[in-house]
C-alpha cells in the first residue's frame, strides 16, 4: 500500500517515476508500479471531472455503480446525470490524500458546498482502465438540513 499526499516528496516523485522501483524518501521506501500510476491518473481525472462538471472524458465502465450517502447511481449515464445535480451545490474540492492499493484508491477530500465544508472519503475501484465502482462516505446532515430549509 502506498499513501499519497499532494505536498509530500513521495507524491511529487510519483509523477516522474515509472515502472516498478523502490525510492527512499522522507516517508519511507515506496514501491511505485505502473498499476498505481494508472489508478492515480484515473482517480485524478475523476476528481477533475467532478470539479469541472465534465464527465465526457471520464473512463467509466458502462455498468459502474456509484453509492453515496444521499444517492446511488447505476450506470455511466445515471452517474453523469447525478454529476450535473451535484455541480449545483459544489464550490470546490481539495484533495487531502490518495491511498492506493492495487486497483483500489481511497480519496480523502474536503468538498466546499453551498451548505459548508464537507469532509468526504471515496473508495474508487479501477479495473482494466475504467472506474467500475465508487463508494462515497460523509456525514450528509449539512446537505440534508440545507435541502430541507431551502425547500
Amino acid at each position: 500500500m502506498c499513501i499519497w499526499k499532494r505536498d509530500s516528496p513521495c507524491y511529487r516523485q510519483s509523477t516522474i517515476t515509472a515502472g516498478l522501483q523502490s525510492v527512499a524518501r522522507g516517508c519511507g521506501v515506496i514501491r511505485f508500479s505502473a498499476m498505481r500510476e494508472h489508478v492515480i491518473q484515473i482517480v485524478e481525472k475523476y476528481i477533475d471531472a467532478v470539479r469541472s462538471n465534465d464527465a465526457s472524458e471520464l473512463p467509466l465502465h458502462p455498468d459502474v455503480v456509484c453509492e453515496f450517502p444521499t444517492n446511488t447511481y447505476r450506470g455511466a449515464a445515471s452517474f453523469r446525470q447525478g454529476l450535473d445535480q451535484f455541480a449545483l451545490i459544489m464550490k470546490s474540492i481539495d484533495v487531502i490524500r490518495l491511498v492506493v492499493d492495487g486497483e483500489h484508491c481511497v480519496a480523502i477530500v474536503n468538498i466546499d458546498t453551498v451548505f459548508g465544508l464537507i469532509p468526504f472519503a471515496e473508495h474508487i475501484h479501477v479495473s482494466n482502465g475504467e472506474i467500475v465502482s465508487i463508494r462515497g462516505y460523509c456525514d450528509p446532515r449539512p446537505m440534508l438540513i440545507g435541502a430541507n430549509t431551502s425547500a
